[in-house]
């Protein structure tokens, strides 16, 4: 039975929601170091020391807000998805991949605070659970993606050779997840991500024009490449 707030609860929630959006007007416009307890108060008519009523330092708040983007980028890419019927001809992975470059895209300063900041390496977690429960929860998207692929799709499953302990931190991370994966075939799927966020890393910050001016360009012929490589040809997608 759903249980609804209190008044005070939901002003609460309101003040939340105006220091989040206050804080990414302010990393957007002048990047993390632009976010201060002093103006995030300034601009909520409030002193800064009000402000620890709802986090108790600067760095949670920071954590606080990429818990904010990490879910905002994986309902996008949950809404993308669900619009689209499972198909083995055109797994919705790779929707989802273009998806995720696409909001990354339209958000990089939100993207350089999640994955390039030392805010995003505080998503473990012994240092911050709720960073990254939201974390795993982008992540959990594209790896239950990447199982519904598998299983459509079918191809080889090449075991690596791999060193004992990174053998066992997949077998972990395939437990958090459950999903019927090999631990190779996961290994594979992580190596083939590490070439598109890579991609998109570099188109954002500006590294990609040494080697073509189109960064989406470069990255729907590497993930041609990715889904060639695990049995899907992307080509039948289109006219």
């Amino acid at each position: 039975m759903s249980v609804t707030p209190t008044r005070r609860e939901r002003l609460r929630a309101a003040s939340f929601d105006e220091i989040h959006t206050i804080a990414r007007d302010l990393l957007v416009r002048d990047g993390v170091e632009g976010i201060t307890l002093r103006a995030i108060g300034r601009q909520m008519g409030m002193v800064p020391s009000a402000l620890y009523r709802y986090y108790p330092s600067l760095e949670e708040l920071q954590h606080g807000l990429c818990v904010v983007f990490y879910e905002e980028c994986r309902d996008h890419l949950l809404r993308v998805v669900s619009a689209i019927p499972a198909d083995p001809a055109t797994p919705r992975l790779f929707v989802a991949c273009r998806a995720f470059r696409a909001w990354s895209t339209a958000h990089p300063a939100e993207f350089a605070m999640m994955f390039a900041r030392p805010v995003g390496r505080h998503a473990l977690p012994g240092r911050h659970p709720k960073l990254h429960a939201a974390a795993m929860g982008l992540t959990g998207v594209l790896v239950e993606l990447f199982a519904e692929m598998w299983q459509q799709v079918n191809p080889p499953a090449g075991e690596a050779e791999l060193p004992p302990e990174l053998r066992a931190h997949l077998q972990t991370f395939l437990a958090e997840f459950n999903v019927p994966l090999p631990v190779g075939t996961l290994y594979a799927a992580i190596a083939a991500w590490s070439r598109l966020y890579g991609l998109i890393a570099l188109e954002l910050f500006g590294d990609v024009e040494v080697w073509m001016p189109d960064g989406e360009q470069m990255f729907e012929c590497e993930l041609a490449a990715i889904a060639r490589q695990f049995g899907v040809d992307l080509t039948r997608e289109r006219p």
